[in-house]
């Protein structure tokens, strides 16, 4: 019991006492200690694996082997203030509080003890979630995936943590030659609970190896002991869920689970099919690994280690060739995306990298699609929105190349605001087509898209720049591109009144006059100002969560609206970008340079 800081400087009278009042006990990878509103009635000591803390759902920290749990309730006399589940299989002693009380008046330091340590974990609340980062990953081989197949993939995994970190490899193998016991020996072996829990003490990672055709003792022993498990097919086999899964599934139910499906194809644009398996498996993330191409297994490796790279771009209607011109410029520096996203026009540039197509060659597929097939100019009579969606739609649906979202080799997301249930909502799953189409379903322009029954617009309308949705995926760095705040004055008098006949010029023009002929803002750019409006009120803060931050100013004359300006956005973007780039890197800018560690 000296490891706990309660008990510092007793003496050995005093640490026997302390001792005889606690009961050890196992408590299992995935179970409940005790759940937030539970009567307070003992103290833990963990001293073995590590347990989390949640609060209304959430995780609110990390408890390490040496700490104690339920002391609020002690101090505090209210039920428990926090819900707590073992994270991987943990040894516990537990002590009443009616026992407490009486050590507590044998030896007062144990109160004063209680209270400094109390208060060190209060005010280290943002250690302790740092400190909760994952540290133990298992990965489980199906059956599909041969020997020679297991071994080279755990050959790729062990060489990229090796490279970066102190990790340790756990396999079936090593733990019954080190402690001379048969798998089915593995339930009773507490022992081996607190050498692992050693192992993750020592290391940056520990990295378990199981095949779902191994001994189901080990399997669960896997299982239990991991912050994430990633199950690895090959994406050509059968995707049903066989009984050895099901039962990992069901015992991970409220913890993390990967997919990791192994291409046979060589080229990211021959993925297909794969929501065959998604549709059978609830999965937090999914990544394409594809042949003599080890990028997937690196974005794997960063995403685990917190250096993934995060790509977001703001909504921005035709300003979008500004979002492609910085990508481009970006690429060229060496900067490469582990995870894209964005809202709107943003999700629409965005998306052509997950697809694997070059920022200038998307750039032609949209200026294709809304440049010179209008796509977004072919005006309706007002009933749903001002423009029809028939030929948006098809184009959108031909670029995208009957794609899903979960046949992307690099993770994406687009975001939407859900109209039938008031909430914002992340499309990550489903037609790319669709969830484009839904996120860029700009209020008044274009009608909602109707998706399982509810109705879904423009994801800007809501956070412009979702930095919040691309932080819930990855602990990275991440680059924001957006657009500036403010639009050029509208130079008008109020006071005058146009003719009808110049009304209705107005509105074959589509847009604004420049100039001394200026005429009041058309009702579609009102419309856009306001949704920009809506959109930006979170914009400061994603603006603050961002590593590297682009706001390429709009070129004289430009909007929102200049879907044929596409060339001059394009270049101006493209400048801008590298611009920006070549600044930070002379001034050492720190988000650069956390970037392109991450990526070295």
């Amino acid at each position: 019991m000296q490891s706990f800081a309660y008990f510092d400087g007793l003496d050995d009278a005093a640490l026997a006492s302390a001792t005889a009042c606690m009961r050890e006990f196992v408590l299992p990878g995935g179970s409940l200690l005790f759940s937030e509103g539970d009567v307070s009635d003992a103290i833990y000591f963990l001293m073995s694996g590590r347990c989390r803390a949640f609060k209304g759902g959430r995780s609110v920290g990390a408890i390490h082997p040496g700490e104690p749990i339920g002391e609020i309730g002690y101090f505090a006399r209210v039920p428990r203030t926090a819900t707590i589940m073992a994270e991987r299989d943990c040894t516990l002693c537990s002590l009443s509080y009616e026992a407490l009380g009486r050590l507590i008046a044998d030896f007062p330091q144990i109160g004063l003890s209680m209270a400094r340590v109390l208060a060190e974990r209060i005010g280290d609340s943002k250690s302790r979630q740092d400190r909760g980062r994952t540290r133990t990953v298992a990965f489980l081989f199906g059956a599909d995936m041969n020997a020679d197949l297991r071994a080279q993939c755990a050959a790729q995994i062990e060489a990229l943590f090796a490279a970066r970190h102190r990790s340790s490899v756990v396999t079936l193998a090593r733990i019954l030659a080190q402690f001379h016991i048969t798998p089915e020996a593995l339930p009773d072996a507490h022992h081996i609970d607190r050498w692992l829990s050693d192992e993750e003490r020592s290391h940056d990672f520990v990295l378990y190896f199981a095949g779902l055709d191994d001994p189901p003792e080990w399997q669960a022993e896997c299982q239990r002991q991991a912050d994430r498990l990633y199950i690895l097919h090959r994406h050509a086999a059968d995707a049903r869920v066989r009984p050895a899964e099901a039962a990992v599934l069901e015992a991970r139910r409220n913890r993390h689970v990967g997919l990791i499906l192994l291409q046979a194809g060589a080229q990211a644009s021959t993925i297909r099919g794969t929501a065959r398996w998604t549709d059978e498996r609830q999965v937090q993330d999914l990544f394409h690994i594809l042949p003599q191409d080890h990028s997937g297994w690196s974005r794997i490796a960063r995403t685990l280690s917190g250096d993934a790279v995060g790509l977001v771009l703001a909504g921005g209607g035709a300003l979008y060739p500004m979002h492609l011109g910085v990508m481009k410029a970006l690429l060229e520096a060496g900067l490469r995306f582990d995870h894209v996203g964005g809202s709107s026009a943003g999700a629409c540039a965005a998306v052509g990298y997950a697809l694997g197509v070059s920022p200038q060659d998307f750039a032609k597929i949209m200026h294709g699609i809304v440049g010179t097939n209008r796509a977004l100019s072919r005006f309706t009579v007002p009933l749903y929105g001002l423009v029809d969606p028939a030929i948006f739609d098809r184009e959108l649906m031909a670029a995208c190349d009957g794609r899903d979202v979960e046949d992307l080799a690099v993770p994406f997301f687009a975001t939407a605001v859900n109209l039938s249930r008031n909430r914002f909502e992340i499309l990550d799953r489903g037609p790319v087509w669709e969830a484009l189409r839904a996120s860029a379903s700009i209020p008044g322009l274009l009608p909602p898209y109707v998706r399982n029954g509810d109705l879904l617009s423009d994801g800007a309308a809501y956070d412009s720049l979702p930095v919040s949705a691309m932080r819930e995926r990855i602990s990275g760095p991440t680059i924001a591109v957006s657009f500036p705040d403010s639009g050029p004055p509208v130079r008008y008098d109020y006071a005058s009144r146009t003719t009808a006949f110049q009304r209705a010029m107005d509105y074959a023009r589509l847009k604004p006059l420049e100039g001394k002929d200026a005429t009041f803002p058309h009702m579609i750019d009102s419309l856009m100002r306001v949704f920009h409006f809506s959109g930006s009120s979170r914009l400061a803060e994603s603006l603050r969560a961002s590593d590297l931050v682009f706001e390429p100013p709009t070129p004289a004359g430009t909007g929102m609206l200049s879907w044929d300006k596409h060339e001059l956005l394009f270049e101006q973007g493209y400048r801008y970008g590298a611009e920006q780039l070549e600044e930070m890197a002379r001034e050492g800018d720190a988000g650069l340079a956390r970037i392109t560690a991450a990526l070295a």
